[in-house]
């Protein structure tokens, strides 16, 4: 998700299981290369800054390595913002040409810094969301997800990569949600974060 100069100024919300936390909200365009059209949505993010996120990757590198080689650091840090611009969507809907890759963003929920599907919005639509399509995104609980992707932002840890590095919490299902906000939050707090850790141990 990139902020567009002409968007919105971000507005600090407060999402339930996220309260005392610095969430916002960001409302931003995109142009379709292909058609150029340009859609709008909005989505509630809680991204760490640069001196957090420089505490988790040496945290990581060093519980993995067991030192901080350059090397090491910049391959972590380089997957981290290809992956997600080390950006973590705690609600509503992010832009992303991918699938397929042909100049036309596709809409993708997000729930607890996981792709999910919704009732009631379709999943990769191309079409602009319809307001009601979007505050769904924005206020969805877990009676609204029909499905739970694999992959936990920032770093897409998966649940096997997870569950090899000894991780305890309950991955099956939309428990993964519940998994995923639970460590995001405690390394929100800490120079430590699990699932970077563990994505580290599998990758580098």
């Amino acid at each position: 998700m990139k902020q567009d100069t002409a968007s919105p100024a971000p507005q600090p919300v407060t999402v339930p299981g996220w309260e005392g936390l610095p969430t916002v909200k960001y409302t931003y365009p995109v142009r379709d290369r292909a058609t150029q059209a340009t859609k709008t949505a909005s989505v509630i993010m809680l991204n760490p800054d640069a001196h957090q996120l420089a505490r988790w990757i040496v945290t990581a590198c060093c519980e993995t390595k067991g030192c901080v080689d350059e090397a090491v650091t910049r391959k972590l840090a380089d997957h981290i913002i290809a992956q997600s611009g080390a950006q973590f969507p705690v609600r509503g809907i992010v832009y992303e040409d991918i699938l397929p890759a042909n100049g036309i963003h596709e809409g993708y929920c997000f729930m607890d810094g996981v792709t999910v599907k919704l009732k009631g919005v379709e999943h990769r639509s191309e079409k602009q969301p319809s307001p009601e399509q979007m505050k769904t995104a924005l206020n969805a609980v877990m009676a609204d997800v029909t499905w739970v992707g694999q992959y936990a932002r920032i770093q897409s840890t998966t649940r096997e990569e997870y569950r090899k590095a000894g991780g305890q919490e309950n991955v099956e299902g939309t428990a993964w949600l519940d998994s995923n906000r639970k460590l995001y939050q405690a390394a929100w707090k800490s120079a430590r974060n699990e699932l970077m850790i563990a994505w580290a141990k599998a990758h580098l």
